[in-house]
């Protein structure tokens, strides 16, 4: 893919990102970029595990192991690869196009998601992120697939047309959205090939189910916000959300 051409086209991508809160851009990667992104993925995980407390390590729910080490966030902190990557105008000038303004990272997160591993039930990323003080139009996600995704390893499923709003939450889970608000709604699972990127709404309801497969789902999650926040991604560091109760 040639990104001047993407760029060059930003006017249709920018009515379907505006229309249904996320767009899938082909890769413009090379085979051997995307392998170093998965050999990356593994050793920071491993480096990880190896010294408990210097990354931000998450484990999520698993089919036969109680839990797994699945995610590291600010994962950049610990990876100049993916800095660079974070920096790549083939990413970062697409965001900016989102904008119509020059665009710096906010957030990252590399989530691994080996086989057996659960998904995430529905939210919409702005709500974990509204204490911030930005507008949601002010907050963009790139999904950067490392590995092929599809129905069986888990894919990010989204649900168009659906990032104009707040949409209900569950009482005992405040940031999280109410199944039962998405019921009857059409969601779309975003299958994606090695290098593929898609940029999303912070408002767009997302999901995605366990991999039941037998493949790793690697992917790296990019935020980005305006140049205009200044030291955004030290905030997200550094920042804790105040303690919700149900009644938030």
């Amino acid at each position: 893919m040639d990104i001047q051409r993407i760029l060059k086209m930003n006017t249709p991508l920018k009515k379907q990102y505006e229309a249904t809160g996320y767009v899938l851009i082909p890769s413009a990667f090379s085979p051997e970029e995307i392998a170093r992104w998965g050999e990356e993925s593994d050793a920071l995980i491993q480096a990880a595990l190896a010294q408990p407390g210097r990354a931000k390590l998450s484990s999520r729910a698993h089919l036969s192991q109680g839990a797994v080490y699945d995610r590291i966030d600010m994962s950049l902190t610990e990876s100049a690869l993916f800095r660079a990557l974070s920096l790549d105008p083939r990413i970062v000038d697409v965001a900016a196009v989102r904008f119509g303004e020059p665009a710096t990272l906010a957030k990252d997160k590399l989530i691994t998601k080996p086989p057996g591993t659960h998904g995430y039930l529905p939210h919409q990323d702005y709500l974990y992120w509204d204490y911030f003080g930005l507008p949601a139009d002010h907050l963009v996600s790139a999904l950067v697939a490392i590995d092929a995704a599809d129905e069986e390893n888990g894919a990010l499923e989204v649900f168009p047309g659906l990032h104009r709003e707040r949409l209900p939450t569950l009482a005992d889970a405040p940031l999280d959205t109410d199944p039962a608000t998405l019921v009857g709604k059409d969601f779309q699972r975003i299958d994606m090939l090695p290098g593929e990127v898609l940029f999303f709404h912070s408002m767009t309801p997302q999901q995605c189910g366990i991999n039941r497969s037998g493949r790793s789902r690697r992917t790296l999650f990019l935020t980005y916000a305006p140049t205009r926040y200044p030291r955004i991604y030290e905030r997200f560091q550094h920042e804790k959300r105040p303690r919700l109760t149900a009644a938030d």
